[in-house]
């Protein structure tokens, strides 16, 4: 290859590290989503009136945290019991997650949707708890959707976050 590129600065770091090459970064990784209004009100609907925190990703724990999300969650509605948590998404933990999530009928799980941006859309806040995370696509996705975002401060999301600018940035 005549160049290298990176989809993040964290990512483009750890390639040049590995390779012991210079590694541009190019930010372009969003899919442009457009969210039907009807599909978008009738989610929210099916999750009453209270906030809806939502997370969009593969049900995979040690990567994308989801774990965090949900025992962060079991602590939450002891102060805001009309809140609801919504998972989107499928993958090897989801068994675990459900067993972590308990008889708690606050927190759903969508599985799998092809068209995530009517889910993101109903969202009162995008919650992404990665472990580690080269970008965060469905941040971004998140953001071009209008939806406030709370991330983890590991890998590329500080990069689309910024210094509180774009979002939140937490500890896991």
């Amino acid at each position: 290859a005549s160049e290298l590129l990176g989809i993040s600065a964290d990512v483009s770091s750890r390639l040049s590290l590995q390779t012991g090459r210079d590694v541009k970064t190019i930010l372009s990784s969003c899919t442009l989503h457009w969210a039907d209004s009807k599909k978008t009100s009738a989610i929210r609907e099916n999750f009453g009136q209270g906030p809806l925190i939502g997370h969009v990703g593969v049900l995979h724990d040690c990567h994308k945290g989801q774990s965090v999300l949900i025992n962060a969650f079991h602590k939450l509605v002891a102060i805001c019991p009309e809140a609801r948590l919504l998972l989107v998404g499928d993958g090897p933990d989801r068994a675990h997650l459900e067993r972590l999530a308990g008889d708690e009928r606050r927190i759903s799980f969508a599985g799998f949707q092809h068209d995530v941006a009517p889910w993101i859309a109903a969202m009162d806040v995008f919650a992404f708890p990665s472990r580690e995370e080269g970008l965060g696509s469905s941040v971004l996705d998140a953001m071009a959707l209008g939806v406030p975002v709370v991330a983890s401060a590991v890998g590329g999301l500080p990069e689309l976050i910024g210094a509180e600018e774009r979002g939140l940035l937490i500890d896991n």
